[in-house]
């Protein structure tokens, strides 16, 4: 297995993580469902040519992202997945060979149920004796946010059931286009209706008027198909999603033909139509990969399209230092929103699409998210006089140089305190997933960079009540919270931090993969690059960019101030260092650096062990020569076995890997 192509799985895996960030987390994607579909495909197909390369963290193995926090986590009583999409007859028809195949059925008994998607906020209701008792976002697919209280507010919702009985509802939380158009501050439908349900305040999510659209039921006894569960659920006065049966691929395409052309006419936004078998005893017999159903899927429309006229082309510089061009164009009604912008990606793009300014183009906004110039319609007049776009020379943001990276699309500008630049990483610092600095959002590092109140990273630690006081919307009370916050940060895990110091391709898996080999900024920064590509998923272009990121004089002296202000860049348990652990040092000493007990042998690692933490059991596994990675494979000799094992137990049953207790590992070690 190349390095090049598990980096290149890395990258791939990281961009997605973000994007996962961006949408479930914190409502505000910047990629089109579309692109984000097309980075999935790209990954599952690598993984599936490779086994090797799965881990249990890949986006293709999970649903969303984390919970944001603000909420109670709420464990859902069965795994809330996400549907496999399609976006063609000829992917639905694939599709429906896996089916008849799966079930030894050239014509499915009992056909299929065919319902619009609903693009909304997916949600989980939980009534017993039929009463509302509690409700949750997806979240991870495991575990959403308690949103019960909002919950409450949605006059769609009922609060007892037609019968009382115990019963698990799936739905959409969603905001119709006619309450939108009375509503500001947000994007679309979507983003409305996300950030309705997740205000802390439920009288806030009251006067949004959001509404309530089911599409499943679970409970022990009740119906036994897809259709008749549906007819009960509207039964029960729940607001049941349109719905119809079909036995055969033309009856899809026919829905997906009519739904299409009903879609501006609805009041609320869709996206595809959803394909799910109807007798659940078929269901139950294909069931579920790790992250969605096989016995459903979602055939998405094609995006929606607009013409208009680029008016000019400008470019925005990101935290990275890369150049994207942007169109500006004569504002366009598209998907029910006024679109003004539209990226042009790079200049390969636009060369390859031959835009220029003046020129009528198609636009689309595809899931709702930022749109993209999809092709020239007609030049505008003196089209061919008119010189080409070209990338500055010189940043529009600080004057630095300009340069094409080789290898790469982008251009990138070489100023080491571009403002663009700055405000791009402090945003990134202060994120959810990284320090973790609440108020410290865009318009608040706007005000710190243009004041020059900050002019580094670490400049944020350095920060008092005197300098924040004079800023705009900035009371002293929200002072106080920030300041809290960003003195909070200091003690985040190592590889949260980490991950915040924003080194390029080093997203948050890889992050945790070097912190957990190395337990200290000091030590990461005298990693030679060719010992760092001996971890297991980091290949050269991490470890290069990794080497030289530590290199750099810029890096080491915000480092220093950041150890200065108190930030702990290292593992502030001593506990789970290697050479500090305790509790075992019998076994540890024991089983020394010499030890090859276990040479050659791959572990994984599942569940809580009785005695030994995770770190304990890779240390011991490691001085005896083995190896850990993070997910099952024909290839991993042992999975040890802890209390509430995952998804680990089940794939290592399935591809006949033995499995052991602690006592037996400690057996092995002996």
């Amino acid at each position: 297995m190349s390095a090049e192509l598990a980096g290149k799985v890395q990258a791939l895996r990281d961009e997605l993580d973000r994007h996962n960030y961006l949408y479930y987390v914190l409502d505000k994607p910047q990629l089109s469902d579309t692109e984000y579909d097309k980075l999935f495909l790209q990954l599952q197909e690598i993984e599936e040519q490779h086994p090797s390369l799965v881990t249990a963290d890949s986006p293709t193995q999970r649903v969303g992202a984390k919970p944001s926090g603000r909420f109670a986590e709420l464990k859902h009583k069965t795994p809330m997945l996400s549907l496999g999409n399609v976006f063609s007859q000829e992917g639905f028809h694939a599709f429906w060979e896996r089916v008849q195949k799966g079930l030894e059925q050239e014509k499915i008994e009992g056909g299929m149920v065919i319902e619009p998607k609903i693009d909304g906020l997916s949600i989980s209701l939980v009534y017993e004796n039929g009463i509302f008792v509690r409700g949750a976002t997806r979240g991870d697919g495991i575990a959403g946010e308690d949103v019960t209280a909002n919950l409450r507010t949605v006059r769609s919702l009922p609060l007892k059931l037609a019968k009382a009985i115990d019963l698990e509802v799936r739905g959409e939380i969603y905001l119709k286009r006619s309450e939108f158009a009375k509503q500001s501050g947000f994007a679309n439908c979507r983003n409305a209706a996300a950030g309705s349900l997740r205000q802390l305040d439920p009288r806030i999510t009251a006067q949004r008027k959001l509404d309530l659209l089911v599409y499943a039921g679970i409970t022990s006894d009740g119906p036994q198909t897809e259709y008749e569960m549906m007819e009960f659920l509207r039964e029960l006065y729940l607001p049941v999603v349109e719905f119809s049966q079909g036995d055969e691929p033309g009856d899809v395409y026919q829905q997906v033909e009519k739904w299409e052309k009903r879609r501006s006419g609805l009041d609320y936004d869709i996206d595809g139509i959803v394909v799910k078998l109807n007798r659940y005893d078929l269901q139950e017999k294909l069931a579920f990969t790790s992250r969605s159903p096989r016995f459903a899927t979602a055939y998405k429309f094609t995006p929606e399209q607009a013409e208009t006229v680029i008016e000019e082309i400008i470019v925005q510089v990101g935290r990275t230092g890369v150049l994207t061009p942007v169109a500006k164009l004569k504002p366009v009604d598209l998907a029910g929103v006024t679109v003004s912008r539209a990226t042009l990606h790079n200049l390969d793009d636009i060369r390859r699409k031959d835009v220029r300014a003046g020129d009528t183009v198609i636009v689309q906004r595809a899931g709702e998210v930022i749109p993209e110039v999809v092709s020239l319609v007609s030049t505008g007049l003196g089209h061919e006089q008119r010189a080409q776009f070209n990338m500055p020379r010189n940043c529009p943001e600080c004057g630095s140089p300009v340069v094409k990276v080789e290898d790469e699309a982008a251009h990138r500008c070489l100023g080491i305190s571009c403002p663009a630049q700055l405000k791009g990483q402090l945003e990134h610092f202060a994120g959810r997933h990284a320090a973790d600095i609440t108020g410290l959002g865009s318009v608040m590092v706007d005000q710190l960079v243009e004041k020059g109140l900050v002019k580094d990273l670490a400049d944020i630690y350095y920060l008092g009540e005197h300098d924040l006081l004079d800023l705009e919307r900035l009371g002293k009370k929200s002072v106080s919270n920030l300041l809290a916050g960003i003195n909070k940060s200091k003690s985040r895990p190592w590889s949260a931090l980490l991950f915040a110091l924003g080194i390029r391709f080093v997203g948050e898996y890889t992050a945790e993969l070097l912190a957990g080999k190395y337990h200290a900024v000091d030590d990461l920064i005298k990693a030679e690059e060719e010992e760092l590509t001996e971890l297991p998923g980091i290949g050269p272009r991490i470890a290069q960019s990794v080497y030289l990121t530590c290199r750099d004089p810029k890096f080491m002296k915000i480092v220093e101030k950041l150890k200065q202000a108190g930030v702990v860049l290292e593992i502030a348990d001593l506990g789970l260092r290697i050479a500090d652990l305790s509790e075992h040092s019998a076994l540890l000493t024991t089983h020394s650096a010499s030890n090859t007990t276990l040479m050659g042998k791959k572990f994984v690692i599942t569940g809580t062990l009785p005695t030994l933490s995770r770190e304990e059991a890779e240390a011991l596994i490691k001085q005896a020569g083995g190896r850990v990675t993070g997910s099952v494979s024909k290839s991993t000799d042992y999975l040890l076995l802890g209390g509430e094992p995952g998804s680990k137990y089940d794939k290592a049953l399935a591809l006949g890997v033995k499995i052991i207790s602690e006592d037996e590992f400690r057996k092995l070690l002996a």
